[in-house]
């Protein structure tokens, strides 16, 4: 899991800072001022969801997270930017109805982490 969480967070990491750089700089005009709207959101969302399987990979050796906790990051992060990103690109007007569902597995996955967190800090 370990090493998972790290390609992840990685590459969540930089397809947020590709896709915003993108969107300043080579968007503008190409697409509608939703569409912009849209990857902007999909673009933040990939760092929100870099930042803890990086996090939960640093300290892994010490907590030994659950490789359920990884999973749903990552599958959260696909499910919910990957939906915007790919809507955008191609249109396809259903792919609306999975991003609901990678939101609530980001909820999910955040609020998995503070429950195995505070059963191991045993509060």
């Amino acid at each position: 899991m370990l090493k998972k969480g790290v390609l992840w967070g990685c590459g969540y990491g930089a397809a947020s800072i590709l896709l915003g750089a993108f969107i300043s700089h080579g968007l503008k005009g190409a697409v509608s001022k939703k569409d912009l709207e849209i990857l902007e959101i999909s673009s933040r969302y990939l760092m929100y969801v870099a930042i803890p399987l990086l996090m939960l990979s640093l300290t892994h050796g010490q907590w030994q997270w659950p490789n359920l906790l990884f999973n749903i990051f990552i599958l959260s992060g696909v499910l919910f930017s990957g939906s915007l990103i790919a809507y955008v690109a191609i249109q396809w007007h259903w792919l609306v109805f999975v991003t609901p569902i990678g939101g609530g597995l980001m909820v999910l996955s955040w609020a998995h982490l503070g429950y195995v967190a505070i059963r191991k800090i045993n509060w």
